[in-house]
Protein backbone atom coordinates (compact mmCIF):
# COMPACT_ATOMS: atom_id res chain seq x y z
CA UNK A 1 0.00 0.00 0.00
CA UNK A 2 1.04 3.62 -0.14
CA UNK A 3 0.26 5.99 2.71
CA UNK A 4 -0.51 9.74 2.69
CA UNK A 5 -0.64 11.83 5.44
CA UNK A 6 -3.30 14.92 5.39
CA UNK A 7 -3.76 17.24 8.67
CA UNK A 8 -4.68 14.67 11.71
CA UNK A 9 -5.52 11.34 9.15
CA UNK A 10 -4.43 9.20 6.42
CA UNK A 11 -5.57 8.01 3.44
CA UNK A 12 -4.14 4.44 1.77
CA UNK A 13 -4.13 3.37 -1.84
CA UNK A 14 -3.22 -0.61 -2.19
CA UNK A 15 -1.88 -2.23 -4.62
CA UNK A 16 -4.59 -4.24 -5.82
CA UNK A 17 -4.79 -5.11 -9.45
CA UNK A 18 -7.73 -2.54 -9.03
CA UNK A 19 -6.41 -0.39 -6.43
CA UNK A 20 -8.89 -0.26 -3.30
CA UNK A 21 -8.55 4.27 -1.89
CA UNK A 22 -9.49 4.76 1.59
CA UNK A 23 -9.97 8.09 2.72
CA UNK A 24 -9.43 8.24 6.26
CA UNK A 25 -7.27 4.76 6.85
CA UNK A 26 -6.38 6.42 10.25
CA UNK A 27 -7.82 9.65 11.67
CA UNK A 28 -6.17 10.53 14.69
CA UNK A 29 -7.47 13.44 17.12
CA UNK A 30 -8.49 16.69 16.03
CA UNK A 31 -5.68 18.52 17.77
CA UNK A 32 -3.06 16.72 15.63
CA UNK A 33 -0.87 17.80 12.91
CA UNK A 34 0.62 14.81 10.97
CA UNK A 35 4.09 15.99 9.94
CA UNK A 36 6.23 13.07 8.78
CA UNK A 37 5.88 9.07 8.64
CA UNK A 38 8.65 6.55 8.29
CA UNK A 39 8.61 2.48 8.36
CA UNK A 40 10.50 0.92 10.85
CA UNK A 41 10.09 -3.02 12.04
CA UNK A 42 7.10 -3.52 10.24
CA UNK A 43 5.27 -0.76 11.39
CA UNK A 44 4.43 2.60 10.05
CA UNK A 45 5.87 5.72 12.88
CA UNK A 46 3.86 8.99 12.68
CA UNK A 47 5.28 11.95 13.71
CA UNK A 48 2.45 14.28 14.72
CA UNK A 49 2.20 17.86 16.66
CA UNK A 50 -0.20 20.18 18.60
CA UNK A 51 1.41 23.68 18.22
CA UNK A 52 2.78 22.40 22.13
CA UNK A 53 4.72 19.12 21.85
CA UNK A 54 4.88 16.28 19.70
CA UNK A 55 3.48 12.57 19.70
CA UNK A 56 4.53 9.72 17.64
CA UNK A 57 2.18 7.21 17.65
CA UNK A 58 2.82 3.43 15.33
CA UNK A 59 0.43 2.10 13.37
CA UNK A 60 0.15 -1.83 11.76
CA UNK A 61 -0.95 0.23 8.51
CA UNK A 62 -4.83 -1.22 8.83
CA UNK A 63 -6.02 -1.43 12.22
CA UNK A 64 -8.46 1.39 13.08
CA UNK A 65 -6.40 2.66 15.98
CA UNK A 66 -2.46 2.96 16.44
CA UNK A 67 -0.68 0.47 18.62
CA UNK A 68 1.31 2.53 20.75
CA UNK A 69 2.32 6.37 21.42
CA UNK A 70 4.90 8.36 23.18
CA UNK A 71 5.46 11.98 23.98
CA UNK A 72 8.81 14.18 23.07
CA UNK A 73 8.44 17.54 24.75
CA UNK A 74 10.28 20.24 23.19
CA UNK A 75 9.29 19.66 19.96
CA UNK A 76 6.29 22.16 18.84
CA UNK A 77 6.81 22.06 15.68
CA UNK A 78 7.06 18.35 15.00
CA UNK A 79 9.57 15.75 13.84
CA UNK A 80 10.88 14.29 10.75
CA UNK A 81 11.23 11.08 10.41
CA UNK A 82 13.53 8.48 8.22
CA UNK A 83 15.01 5.13 8.52
CA UNK A 84 18.83 5.17 8.19
CA UNK A 85 21.72 2.40 8.86
CA UNK A 86 18.75 0.26 10.41
CA UNK A 87 17.80 2.67 12.66
CA UNK A 88 14.79 5.10 12.76
CA UNK A 89 15.93 8.78 13.12
CA UNK A 90 13.99 11.78 14.01
CA UNK A 91 15.02 15.77 13.26
CA UNK A 92 13.48 18.49 14.88
CA UNK A 93 11.89 21.32 12.57
CA UNK A 94 13.78 24.46 12.96
CA UNK A 95 14.17 27.68 11.25
CA UNK A 96 16.33 30.35 11.15
CA UNK A 97 18.72 31.18 14.31
CA UNK A 98 17.81 27.95 15.62
CA UNK A 99 19.42 24.34 16.61
CA UNK A 100 17.95 21.46 15.13
CA UNK A 101 18.23 18.24 17.36
CA UNK A 102 18.33 15.06 15.78
CA UNK A 103 17.02 11.35 17.67
CA UNK A 104 17.54 7.67 17.17
CA UNK A 105 14.97 5.43 18.21
CA UNK A 106 15.88 2.93 21.18
CA UNK A 107 12.46 0.66 20.62
CA UNK A 108 10.69 2.93 23.35
CA UNK A 109 11.35 6.09 23.01
CA UNK A 110 13.73 8.85 21.15
CA UNK A 111 17.03 9.45 22.40
CA UNK A 112 19.13 12.63 21.57
CA UNK A 113 22.08 12.30 19.45
CA UNK A 114 23.35 15.82 18.76
CA UNK A 115 22.39 19.08 17.74
CA UNK A 116 23.55 20.66 14.99
CA UNK A 117 23.00 24.31 12.80
CA UNK A 118 20.21 23.15 10.54
CA UNK A 119 17.02 25.16 9.85
CA UNK A 120 15.36 22.10 8.63
CA UNK A 121 11.80 23.43 7.23
CA UNK A 122 8.21 22.30 8.35
CA UNK A 123 6.64 19.61 5.93
CA UNK A 124 9.26 19.58 3.18
CA UNK A 125 11.59 16.89 2.21
CA UNK A 126 13.95 18.03 3.85
CA UNK A 127 16.05 14.66 4.14
CA UNK A 128 16.80 11.28 2.04
CA UNK A 129 19.76 9.01 2.05
CA UNK A 130 22.28 8.92 -0.81
CA UNK A 131 25.11 6.73 -1.65
CA UNK A 132 24.97 5.28 1.93
CA UNK A 133 24.59 8.59 4.37
CA UNK A 134 21.89 10.65 5.50
CA UNK A 135 21.68 14.02 3.88
CA UNK A 136 20.15 16.74 5.18
CA UNK A 137 19.11 20.08 3.41
CA UNK A 138 19.05 23.34 6.11
CA UNK A 139 17.92 26.84 5.02
CA UNK A 140 20.58 29.76 5.37
CA UNK A 141 19.60 32.54 7.25
CA UNK A 142 22.02 35.08 5.77
CA UNK A 143 24.43 35.28 2.67
CA UNK A 144 27.28 35.37 5.79
CA UNK A 145 25.73 32.83 8.10
CA UNK A 146 27.35 32.51 11.81
CA UNK A 147 27.50 29.47 14.09
CA UNK A 148 24.73 30.54 15.72
CA UNK A 149 22.41 31.51 12.90
CA UNK A 150 22.86 28.07 11.48
CA UNK A 151 24.58 26.99 8.40
CA UNK A 152 22.95 26.29 5.21
CA UNK A 153 23.85 23.35 2.19
CA UNK A 154 23.13 19.96 2.33
CA UNK A 155 24.30 18.21 5.56
CA UNK A 156 25.88 14.88 5.30
CA UNK A 157 25.79 12.39 8.28
CA UNK A 158 27.85 9.09 7.94
CA UNK A 159 30.64 6.67 9.15
CA UNK A 160 34.36 6.39 7.29
CA UNK A 161 34.64 2.91 8.10
CA UNK A 162 31.86 0.14 9.65
CA UNK A 163 32.62 0.56 13.87
CA UNK A 164 33.63 4.42 13.18
CA UNK A 165 31.39 6.69 14.62
CA UNK A 166 28.91 8.77 12.89
CA UNK A 167 30.22 12.33 11.88
CA UNK A 168 28.29 14.84 10.12
CA UNK A 169 30.02 17.64 7.60
CA UNK A 170 28.47 20.18 5.30
CA UNK A 171 28.71 18.39 1.93
CA UNK A 172 27.68 21.39 -0.36
CA UNK A 173 27.03 25.10 0.92
CA UNK A 174 25.84 27.16 -1.76
CA UNK A 175 27.88 30.27 -1.02
CA UNK A 176 26.52 31.92 -4.23
CA UNK A 177 25.91 34.97 -2.81
CA UNK A 178 22.25 34.43 -2.51
CA UNK A 179 21.06 35.20 0.67
CA UNK A 180 18.09 33.70 2.81
CA UNK A 181 18.42 30.18 0.80
CA UNK A 182 15.55 27.97 1.46
CA UNK A 183 16.10 24.12 0.40
CA UNK A 184 12.88 22.48 0.00
CA UNK A 185 13.39 19.17 -1.21
CA UNK A 186 16.40 16.51 -1.70
CA UNK A 187 15.43 13.46 -4.08
CA UNK A 188 18.96 11.21 -4.10
CA UNK A 189 18.55 9.33 -8.21
CA UNK A 190 21.38 7.44 -8.87
CA UNK A 191 24.82 8.90 -8.21
CA UNK A 192 23.06 12.47 -8.29
CA UNK A 193 21.44 14.60 -5.85
CA UNK A 194 18.30 16.67 -6.69
CA UNK A 195 18.15 19.70 -4.99
CA UNK A 196 14.70 21.82 -4.72
CA UNK A 197 15.87 25.83 -3.97
CA UNK A 198 13.92 28.92 -3.23
CA UNK A 199 15.47 32.37 -3.05
CA UNK A 200 13.86 33.88 0.18
CA UNK A 201 14.09 37.29 -0.90
CA UNK A 202 12.55 36.83 -4.15
CA UNK A 203 9.13 35.32 -3.64
CA UNK A 204 8.73 33.56 -7.51
CA UNK A 205 12.31 32.54 -8.06
CA UNK A 206 13.33 28.69 -7.39
CA UNK A 207 15.69 26.57 -8.98
CA UNK A 208 16.35 23.26 -9.58
CA UNK A 209 20.26 21.98 -8.49
CA UNK A 210 21.89 18.64 -9.45
CA UNK A 211 24.60 17.81 -7.79
CA UNK A 212 26.91 14.51 -8.74
CA UNK A 213 29.77 13.14 -6.43
CA UNK A 214 32.87 11.81 -7.40
CA UNK A 215 35.51 9.55 -5.92
CA UNK A 216 38.31 11.94 -6.62
CA UNK A 217 39.96 12.99 -3.33
CA UNK A 218 41.14 16.63 -2.10
CA UNK A 219 43.64 17.04 0.03
CA UNK A 220 43.58 19.89 2.71
CA UNK A 221 40.33 19.37 4.43
CA UNK A 222 39.87 19.34 7.64
CA UNK A 223 36.51 18.64 9.87
CA UNK A 224 35.54 17.76 13.06
CA UNK A 225 32.11 17.09 15.09
CA UNK A 226 31.20 20.45 16.02
CA UNK A 227 32.77 21.22 19.49
CA UNK A 228 32.30 25.05 20.09
CA UNK A 229 30.13 27.53 18.78
CA UNK A 230 32.98 30.54 18.86
CA UNK A 231 35.77 31.48 16.85
CA UNK A 232 37.37 28.42 14.34
CA UNK A 233 40.44 28.40 16.02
Amino acid sequence: KAYFANNNFISSLSGDATPIWTQKALTLDDEWTIESMAIYNGRIYIAAQNGSYTRIFSWDGSSLFPISSFNVFGESGGLHLIYFDGRLWAISVAYQFQFSTMYIFDGASFSKFLELPLGIRLGRDTATIYRGNLVIGSTESSNIPTYEEGRGGIWMIGKKGPGQPYEPIIAYNPANGVSETTIGGLFATGNNLTVGTHNNTISDEYEIWSLESTNQQTAGIWSSNPIDAGLPD
